[in-house]
């Protein structure tokens, strides 16, 4: 039986998962400090982090339409006095991005990108609109579940960074406080280690907040839990566990662990910066992500000219990216590996906003980026019309 696309209203009180519903905006609570992955837009205004693949995204659903169904539960919080959700009907997990570019592009934003993109101007102020709606399943579920759906899509999509899987992992701890490191990172794909690494660095810094002006100019005051996600550069796992261990054998005070945390993010100059080591990434790891965001940007032009869609990248496929480190698979952490991952989706975002003649480091020799390709070609999908 086809799906149906039926326009849901407010007071619907019966829901079919496996249809696709029409739901305004207006009436989704859409949180997203909530949502694993960071919306660094929202944070910092100025950044131009991963816009190139939302601006890709926005443009080919005003053209094409939205061909993947976002997902929203029964807002729980629905009729609470007092909560930022309390007068909506519905409330999203899954789709934030989709949503963003829907809203955009019904208020306009998207205007000149689409007619640079072959719209007429008739077709494209048709799609202005002060009531924007999403294409949505809408499926009861709870506190536990809907975090599982939120960080597992995300992570599987390899958007996330460090600070993001350890808020989501904080998250669904949170949500499911008996289950175990083990259980946690089963729910994710992640070892246990990974995962009690990341929860005893969030526990250190819980309740330490970065000023004003902190992370940049016009940056509002908030949790280190939250800057160290948005922050323009990112604290490396092993600089915030560095701190976690130093705390644990002796406490420091917040002001300690704030200054700590602001060097590790090279935000401070440190003042011990000739006795201080460095604990990030080996130089085999390092050359590793520079050869990746260079493959990436090859990929990303590619995509760009229609030559295929990329997707499903993990830091389980770091290897495949850069074959001539595989050796490396002895060294190489789930840090290591989710770095390299992240470098080429980076190199992605910039090869899709390039010519490909631009795109195409001289560094990454061609035959080096045929071979990945190859090795890559189950994640790599010929386009072809049809619901994505």
């Amino acid at each position: 039986m086809a799906k149906q696309n039926v326009v849901l209203s407010s007071v619907s009180s019966k829901y079919d998962p496996n249809h696709d519903y029409t739901i305004k905006v207006s009436e989704v609570f859409v949180d997203w400090t909530w949502n694993t992955r960071v919306d660094t837009a929202s944070q910092d205004p100025t950044s131009e982090t991963e816009e190139g693949g939302y601006n890709e995204l926005a443009v080919s659903m005003a053209k094409d339409g939205q061909r993947n169904a976002c997902v929203v539960r029964p807002n729980p919080y629905k009729g609470k006095g007092g909560h930022p959700g309390a007068k909506y009907e519905f409330m999203l997990v899954e789709g934030f991005g989709r949503t963003r570019a829907k809203c955009d592009i019904a208020g306009g934003d998207f205007d000149v990108a689409l007619g640079a993109a072959g719209m007429v101007k008739t077709a494209v102020d048709a799609l202005h609109t002060k009531e924007p709606t999403i294409l949505a399943k809408v499926i009861p579920m709870t506190e536990v579940e809907a975090r599982k759906r939120n960080l597992g899509e995300n992570m599987i999509r390899a958007q996330l960074s460090a600070p993001d899987i350890a808020y989501g992992i904080f998250k669904l701890a949170e949500a499911e406080p008996n289950a175990s490191n083990v259980q946690l990172g089963a729910m994710i794909g992640r070892s246990e280690p990974y995962v009690a690494k990341l929860r005893r660095i969030y526990s250190t810094f819980k309740g330490v907040t970065v000023p004003a002006d902190g992370l940049f100019k016009g940056s509002p005051a908030m949790p280190v839990t939250q800057a160290w996600r948005c922050a323009p550069k990112k604290a490396l796992n092993e600089d915030m566990l560095a701190v976690a261990d130093v705390d644990a054998k002796t406490p420091m005070t917040n002001e300690e662990k704030l200054e700590k945390y602001l060097i590790a993010s090279n935000l401070i100059k440190d003042p011990n910066a000739k006795e201080r080591k460095s604990a990030g990434q080996g130089k085999w790891a390092a050359n590793a992500c520079i050869d990746a965001r260079a493959f990436g940007a090859i990929l990303g032009a590619l995509q760009r000219e229609g030559a295929l869609t990329i997707d499903g990248l993990t830091g389980d496929h770091w290897a495949l990216i850069v074959p001539k480190y595989a050796s490396k698979a002895d060294k190489a952490t789930d840090d290591d590996k989710d770095a390299i991952v992240t470098a080429c989706n980076k190199g992605v975002a910039e090869g899709g906003k390039t010519a490909r003649k631009k795109a195409e480091p001289k560094a990454e020799p061609k035959a080096t980026a045929k071979k990945a390709a190859a090795q890559l070609k189950p994640l790599l999908h010929a386009k072809k019309s049809g619901k994505k």
